[in-house]
């Protein structure tokens, strides 16, 4: 039985592996179109920013015992959204009554966050977004999102969003610094106790990303 559980899990890690792999290789394709072409290659949004993010980390794939349908499903939704995305940008909606760019990248976002709570179930989800928080910190407490769920006044809001942008531009990839913590500190002082307890729990169970 033991045997049986160290054999599934290490081919669950080798399947995440080559997902990750095929994501880079597929990344480095169009990239490398981009610039044969003269153009300043792009970033896809729906992949480097909010919780779409996360499934870059193979831990976090392993975390949520992410299944091959679950990550073409995933893949694709970022494609798609990011297709769309780019015709905007292409083709500037002024005058035509269509969304500009942006407008797409907002509406795409919440989109996204839709459809991967259907791929992902009720639990998983929750799982993302507690993983998310995480890697974030404190600066998602600056999201209108989370706020709402820690029912921040407009006074905190202001006044926490006034001191998450005196962190230091690394925050939350390396070790805070004294001037780091300090400001943590101050953020969490605004919270009622009811907040902070409420905040921890969003949290959920500690993750240790690589």
């Amino acid at each position: 039985m033991e045997m049986r559980r160290i054999t599934t899990a290490s081919m669950r890690w080798s399947f995440l592996s080559f997902l990750f792999v095929g994501w880079l290789v597929g990344s480095a394709t169009e990239l490398s179109a981009q610039r044969r072409q003269g153009r300043r290659p792009r970033s896809n949004p729906f992949a480097t920013d909010g919780l779409m993010s996360m499934f870059r980390i193979p831990e976090v794939q392993g975390e949520l015992e992410l299944t091959r349908e679950q990550a073409e499903l995933i893949f694709a939704l970022q494609s798609d959204l990011y297709s769309e995305y780019r015709n905007a940008r292409r083709n500037p909606a002024e005058g035509s009554g269509l969304p500009t760019a942006d407008e797409v990248r907002t509406k795409g976002r919440l989109v996204a966050d839709r459809v991967l709570a259907a791929i992902l179930g009720e639990a998983s989800f929750e799982r993302l977004n507690e993983l998310w928080l995480q890697k974030q910190g404190l600066r998602a407490i600056n999201s209108d999102r989370f706020a709402d769920r820690l029912s921040l006044s407009q006074e905190q809001r202001d006044a926490i969003r006034e001191l998450l942008s005196k962190l230091s531009r690394d925050y939350g990839e390396r070790e805070p610094n004294a001037s780091d913590k300090e400001i943590a500190e101050q953020v969490l002082a605004l919270l009622t106790a009811e907040q902070q307890t409420n905040w921890e729990q969003m949290l959920g169970e500690p993750f240790s990303f690589r």
